[in-house]
């Protein structure tokens, strides 16, 4: 969490603007507070909305983020995203409505079979993707550990660690460097 898991975004500014800009950064930090602050009420007055706008922007996330890196198009990243979502949440089903009911008194309907996933390692092994029929392995390894840990294990292994690499591709930088630049939102996520 400390080393990319937090940081990979908590570099928005970087990503908007390319670098730390002394006079934008005011109205870009007002401006993303304003959004958390709009987010937060929604929570607050809305929570079974704003728990499956979550849910549909992470597994779009997920999707974009792990597609990238095997040259998916649009609609398989899409197709990747729910896929990793679906199964995590649908594996864990009793943990998951434990707490999605708690959240916003929605339950997942149905539990996710362990084999879910065997259409991607197929997949995988016909696109000559090491890379995803690895991570197809571990997600379909993570329905044996609790929810928690297997979402962890996945956000911090695979979806942190890629989007990491994405960020040094796309901002030409060293890892010391982002993470130096993180640092004014992470240390802000670890204070709130």
């Amino acid at each position: 969490m400390i080393t990319v898991g937090i940081p990979h975004g908590a570099v928005d500014h970087l990503l908007v603007s390319g670098t730390w800009n002394q006079r934008k950064a005011p109205l870009f930090i007002l401006r993303y507070l304003l959004l958390a602050g709009m987010i937060g009420v929604l929570w607050f007055w809305m929570p079974q909305i704003a728990l499956i706008v979550f849910l549909l922007y992470s597994l779009w996330h997920f999707g974009e983020t792990d597609g990238k890196s095997w040259d998916f198009d649009c609609m398989t990243s899409l197709l990747w995203g729910i896929s990793v979502l679906l199964y995590i949440l649908g594996t864990h089903f009793d943990e998951t409505n434990t707490i999605l009911t708690s959240i916003g008194s929605i339950a997942l309907p149905f539990a996710i079979p362990v084999w879910f996933l065997t259409p991607w390692l197929l997949w995988a092994v016909y696109q000559k993707q090491p890379s995803l029929f690895l991570t197809t392995i571990f997600l379909i390894l993570s329905s044996q550990i609790p929810l928690l840990f297997a979402f962890g294990i996945y956000f911090i292994g695979q979806h942190s660690f890629t989007g990491w690499k994405h960020l040094k591709i796309y901002l030409h930088r060293e890892s010391k460097d982002i993470w130096i630049q993180s640092l004014p939102f992470h240390i802000g996520a670890w204070i709130l």
